[in-house]
């Protein structure tokens, strides 16, 4: 858990990557049940900023820049989907 939090920090790792982090998380909760209790706060935590996060609030970026940041933030909201229904 504490490699994918750092991954999802990273501004080295490409966009791409991260919201199939989140989706692990919801495989770890999966596999792990009751033990994942000390992550919930934190992966909930996570889960809210990637909820929060719009791609058309921030109007600085080119159109191609900004097509590609909406379709990460409909990743993170897929990854974000994913984890609270597995």
């Amino acid at each position: 858990m504490e490699v994918l939090l750092n991954n999802l920090q990273s501004s080295v790792l490409h966009r791409n990557v991260k919201p199939p982090i989140l989706s692990c998380f919801g495989d770890i909760a999966l596999a792990i049940g009751g033990s994942f209790e000390p992550f919930l706060v934190t992966a909930i935590s996570v889960l809210q900023q990637a909820g929060a996060m719009r791609a058309d609030a921030v109007c600085v970026f080119s159109p191609t820049a900004l097509t590609e940041l909406k379709v990460v933030t409909d990743g993170l909201r897929y990854g974000r989907l994913h984890h609270f229904l597995a």
